[in-house]
């Protein structure tokens, strides 16, 4: 199982599978397999699905259920010359296709009731008692010129050729998986592009807080914020009470504890801090809080004795950040699950 979850959350990070040129072929895949006493029943049925993938009009895909029912109707003409009465079934498979409630598009199945030497066919869902033909029947339909194979397997073919039309919904909600894979794929690429860098421990420090969701079964969307931990970083820094040329100078800074909250409107987070740099008259440490802005901007504070410094600084780490490392870094997060 973390096999087929490290395929998913891939697939977000790499947008793989995630192109809308796949999802629009998908839709005119043809139907490899013919019909020999349905042809029209099968043509209409795939028609029917293509029109639903493709998002026609209503008025349309209408038309279509129309042409297919009196396709099914002369089609099966000889079934129920026989006594195999189709018509009831259906009037009820086609009162539940319905242009404005796709997604409870039924099925039609029959099968063998080996018990009572019969066969018995239903459409899913209908409040119709199962339709059955005995095997006296089904050896009826070997006699006839253009079906010479018993009825259960002219039947069997009906059945392929109408439910031809129920590829649309596979393909729906393929190509809706598809939408929201793009959808998840694109923020995690965010995430590990937009975000504040990330050092290798807290990449595993954020892999841990984030463990459950990231080792669920479903797509999952990245976290909304980032723990800061330990984190370096080099700043520009001006303390007033420092010496006349010692005022403003580079500094380097740890953020021991921190939040951001990357995907924001405005990126915006904060951290404890410290600071260190060599002034003459000036403490060497200082302790403050800075203050982050875009996920790449910061402003820092510290105090020093009874001054203050003022600092900037870029997330220079996000230049020598590997986009690899971290997702790699994720993918063994799921492997240990």
């Amino acid at each position: 199982m973390h096999k087929l979850k490290t395929i998913f959350l891939y697939a977000t990070v790499l947008s793989l599978f995630a192109s809308p040129v796949f999802a629009q072929e998908i839709c005119t895949q043809d139907d490899s397999t013919t019909s020999t006493f349905f042809i029209n029943t099968r043509s209409i049925s795939r028609q029917i699905s293509l029109s639903y993938c493709r998002n026609e009009s209503s008025d349309k895909l209408q038309i279509l259920l129309d042409s297919w029912e009196e396709a099914i109707h002369l089609e099966s003409k000889k079934l129920r010359d026989l006594g195999i009465d189709l018509k009831p079934h259906m009037k009820s498979l086609l009162q539940q296709v319905t242009p404005n409630d796709q997604h409870t598009w039924p099925r039609f199945s029959v099968t063998p009731e080996p018990v009572v030497r019969g066969y018995r066919f239903r459409v899913d869902n209908s409040r119709l008692k199962h339709g059955s033909f005995d095997d006296s029947i089904n050896e009826k339909c070997k006699s006839i010129p253009e079906y010479q194979l018993d009825c259960f397997s002219v039947m069997e073919e009906l059945r392929d050729a109408i439910n031809v039309y129920t590829k649309s919904m596979v393909i729906k909600k393929s190509d809706i998986a598809l939408k929201r894979l793009k959808l998840y794929s694109s923020e995690w690429e965010a995430y590990f592009t937009q975000a504040r860098s990330q050092t290798m421990w807290e990449l595993f420090a954020n892999g841990l807080i984030f463990k459950k969701e990231i080792t669920s079964k479903t797509f999952v969307q990245p976290p909304a914020w980032q723990l800061t931990l330990f984190h370096p970083n080099v700043v520009i820094e001006h303390v007033n009470a420092a010496p006349q040329g010692n005022r403003l100078k580079e500094a380097l800074s740890v953020e021991w504890l921190g939040i951001n909250w990357w995907n924001l409107k405005m990126p915006f987070g904060f951290s404890a801090m410290a600071t260190y740099s060599d002034r003459a008259g000036v403490r060497n440490v200082g302790h403050g809080m800075v203050f982050h802005f875009y996920n790449a901007y910061s402003i820092g504070v510290s105090g020093y004795d009874r001054d203050i410094g003022i600092s900037v600084s870029l997330d220079l780490l996000k230049a020598f950040e590997s986009k690899k490392s971290q997702i790699e870094k994720y993918k063994q997060m799921i492997d240990k699950k």
